[in-house]
């Protein structure tokens, strides 16, 4: 099953030609897949869309959560009830533990799918990534 919650929204207006835009961080897990991933999507419709993920592994998130404790100590901040709701039907441990990180990073550190996965690949961290461009008008 595929769950995911939106960490970070940013939306605006193009500067030049005044259309809206918009850019999100969305954290998901995928217990099929054994997945979790960070995607950051965008919306330019004169580029056209563009999405793009990267993926970890159940298997190295042990690793991921020790990176972000050695970053970040502890996560002290709370939840929004969105976020606790979602944090609560979390059923495996790992990404239990990994998505208060995920908030810290993505919230208050200003982290996007391109800094996690350039964290992950300086610390020697296994990662997928993909992407996706819709055609632009």
């Amino acid at each position: 099953m595929r769950n995911g919650i939106t960490l970070r929204f940013e939306g605006g207006k193009n500067k030049h030609t005044g259309e809206k835009w918009f850019y999100d961080t969305i954290f998901t897990y995928d217990d099929e897949k054994q997945a979790i991933d960070l995607s950051d999507g965008d919306c330019d419709s004169s580029a056209g869309d563009l999405e793009e993920w990267c993926f970890v592994k159940y298997k190295d998130i042990p690793a991921v959560i020790k990176l972000f404790g050695s970053l970040f100590g502890n996560f002290n901040g709370g939840f929004t009830a969105e976020q606790q709701k979602f944090h609560d039907g979390i059923e495996n441990p790992d990404v239990r533990e990994v998505f208060p990180y995920m908030l810290e990073y993505c919230t208050k550190h200003g982290g996007s799918m391109d800094s996690f996965m350039n964290l992950l690949k300086e610390n020697g961290i296994e990662y997928e990534y993909s992407a996706y461009r819709s055609s632009g008008l």
